[in-house]
């Protein structure tokens, strides 16, 4: 056997973020330890690997292959999965001095748990020779011991190895889980005053002794080794004490890794944003299988369809949350036009994160054919609803058999339709929404419309967007069919649109609206103002502070400066502020689609700098000052100065745009937008 590694990428989308991200793991360790890499791509037979990946390693010296070689050394590896830095030099060097050894994992596996402050890690000791996942083996020991022998495998102390965030570490976690799927699980049997049918108690008697039959073959079969027996009775009685009180401890990250571990998870969120201010999250260790309980299951499945009026519902749309938000308000619109062009339509909206504090019903208005529920308000334990959403989700959906079922950013519903794909599709029209593409410091695509909607969608899916730039990311990065991609202009019903009248009794003023959120770049803001103030002029800032978006936890808004203001949150852009007092409209993000901000502010007639991100550039045309350079002040400034040195020309230009945008954001524009979509997506 040739003395090299083969290192096989298993991929089964075109998600290049998640390769890359891979790539950039293998070509550090190659340039680290000049470890010889050969590279191996199993993908499916219409996902072709982009150039620029196959340039990259050309650069650094690795050779792709492309059949199985006759290295000694082999790991298989997830595309997006990223390692620790010496995992392999290690690695090699341990199954080079220990002759007994054929196969090595990293110590842990670290899955970040999106929409919740928790990061789980798993142990590797003991994990059986047939496991090849993330197992670096020595092909040569392998094939000359005798069949009969028992393989020794062993962990490499203060590695790891870091799993996609949108794809479930224990997604043997559900794999048990029978979704509860027929008449006798309608809502209606579910009723606060009637008792469950005999045959539905019948049935989930029946499925908890199915899964009790189901751990045990799994036991057995774990126990074929006699010296592991002893290991395998202290794991068990761990589950089963894990199972009675159902609650696992949440430690700080910091106080449960040790200090080389902690180094290693530094260096890989370089590469994986998920990871992201690991150090203030809290870890769980989730050693072992994470079984679905059906009891705890059906109690969260009937508790849910307890708060339903219907048994069947028309249009189902799945959300994280609905607070003040540029994608919130599509979903409210989406809604409520729905609703009014479709009366005889029942629709529900189910909520999957309470990250956020939704508005209630009261507050958004909606009419009695509207329902929503909040699967986070019903299974509120983050270890709970990471378990049992997806599947209880999937139930919900295949009861209601939804003529449409629209999915927009949540990690749940993206899961249910990955896991359920065949199922859903042969019942329900799939309508998707995708806004922008969160595009980090090294040019990779991040977010779910990068790594999650790839793998859900399918040709006859209908996706909106609010931009052209993302369509066409879409058309020609992954491949979508373009006439199934339809660019919705936001409805914005204002009656009455405010006069500016810009005054500087009090100085020149600037407003600035947004999530107080990285992406949205205010931590710019502070540099801005410090270089304004001689010019008297002062930056006001409105939007809501979310603690957790930021490592420190601190309002980068919040300063000293005498002409900077975090004047706090706001709910309606014409009703709460103030437009008169302002001079022009200062927006400052990293990354976007068409964000609200601007087409408010171009609706009140307010000139605009902006960043030239996005679909911004479409909306507004040369009726506002671009700036190409998000992390440039000074290019912000330029922008703020030349706008206030030509005021007339540019409040012209801002109430053109004005007259504009009150044409393509009218009810009726975006009622023809709606009947479009659904009509397109009506094949089922």
């Amino acid at each position: 056997m040739e003395n090299f590694i083969e290192v096989n990428i298993i991929t089964n989308d075109a998600c290049i973020a998640e390769l890359h991200r891979t790539i950039s793991c293998l070509t550090e360790q190659t340039d680290l330890t000049r470890l010889n890499i050969h590279l191996r791509f199993t993908t499916p037979a219409k996902v072709t690997i982009p150039k620029t990946e196959l340039n990259i390693l050309e650069k650094h010296n690795i050779p792709v292959i492309t059949k199985s070689s006759n290295a000694r050394y082999y790991l298989e590896i997830n595309s997006g999965e990223v390692f620790s830095k010496n995992f392999l030099y290690k690695g090699i060097h341990f199954l080079q001095k220990n002759p007994t050894c054929v196969a090595v994992y990293p110590e842990c596996t670290f899955k970040r748990i999106l929409n919740t402050n928790t990061l789980n890690v798993a142990y590797n000791y003991d994990l059986p020779i047939n496991s090849t996942y993330c197992q670096l083996q020595d092909r040569q020991k392998i094939k000359s011991f005798d069949q009969s022998y028992s393989h020794i495998t062993d962990v490499i102390k203060d590695t790891c190895i870091v799993l996609n965030p949108t794809k479930n570490h224990d997604s043997y976690a559900t794999s048990n889980a029978k979704p509860f799927i027929g008449s006798i699980f309608a809502p209606s049997k579910f009723k606060k005053d009637s008792t469950i049918p005999e045959d539905l108690s019948t049935k989930v008697k029946k499925q908890v002794k199915t899964t009790i039959k189901n751990r045990l073959k799994r036991l057995l079969k774990k126990t074929i080794i006699i010296k592991r027996l002893a290991r395998l009775t202290i794991r068990i009685l761990r589950k089963i004490k894990t199972i009675i009180f159902r609650q696992k401890a949440f430690v700080p990250v910091s106080a449960k890794l040790t200090n080389n571990l902690s180094k290693e998870l530094d260096a890989l969120s370089n590469l994986n944003y998920c990871l992201k201010g690991h150090g203030k999250m809290f870890i769980q260790d989730v050693t072992g299988p994470s079984l679905v309980d059906p009891k705890f299951s059906f109690k969260y499945y009937s508790d849910t369809v307890k708060l339903l009026k219907n048994d069947r519902y028309d249009y189902v749309m799945v959300l994280p949350w609905i607070i003040h938000g540029g994608i919130d308000l599509f979903a409210i619109n989406y809604l409520r036009t729905i609703a009014s062009l479709h009366p005889d339509f029942h629709i529900l909206v189910i909520l999957t994160n309470n990250e956020y504090q939704s508005l209630s019903r009261e507050t958004l208005g909606f009419p009695d054919s509207i329902e929503i529920i909040n699967l986070s308000e019903i299974i509120t334990s983050p270890y709970d609803f990471h378990r049992y959403s997806v599947d209880i989700l999937y139930s919900l959906l295949t009861n209601f058999s939804p003529k449409y079922l629209h999915v927009i950013s949540t990690q749940t519903g993206y899961d249910c339709v990955i896991k359920y794909n065949d199922e859903l599709h042969a019942k329900t029209n799939l309508i998707f929404s995708s806004y922008n593409f969160i595009i980090d410091d090294t040019g990779k695509y991040l977010g779910y419309h990068a790594q999650e909607l790839p793998k859900a969608y399918r040709p006859e899916d209908i996706v909106t967007t609010d931009n052209i730039l993302a369509k066409k990311t879409l058309v020609e990065h992954y491949g979508f069919p373009e006439q199934n991609i339809l660019v919705h202009n936001q409805l914005f019903n204002i009656k009455n649109l405010p006069e500016v009248k810009p005054t500087s009794s009090d100085g020149i003023n600037i407003l600035w609206t947004s999530h107080v959120r990285p992406e949205k770049n205010p931590n710019i803001l502070p540099k801005i103002a410090s270089l304004l103030q001689k010019d008297h002029i002062n930056i006001d800032c409105y939007g809501i502070f979310n603690p957790n978006s930021w490592e420190n936890g601190k309002n980068p808004l919040e300063t000293n400066l005498g002409n900077l203001h975090y004047c706090g949150e706001y709910q309606n852009f014409f009703n709460d502020l103030d437009l008169q007092k302002y001079d022009l409209f200062l927006y400052t993000s990293h990354t976007d689609g068409t964000p609200n901000a601007i087409l408010e502010a171009a609706l009140s007639g307010l000139p605009i700098v902006t960043s030239d991100i996005g679909g911004i550039a479409d909306v507004v045309g040369d009726c506002a000052y671009l700036v190409k350079d998000t992390h440039s002040a000074q290019e912000f400034i330029t922008g703020v100065r030349s706008v206030l040195l030509d005021r007339d020309n540019s409040l012209a230009k801002a109430k053109k745009l004005q007259r504009e945008l009150q044409r393509k954001h009218s009810q009726a524009n975006f009622n023809k937008q709606v009947n479009e979509m659904l009509e397109k997506g009506s094949k089922k």
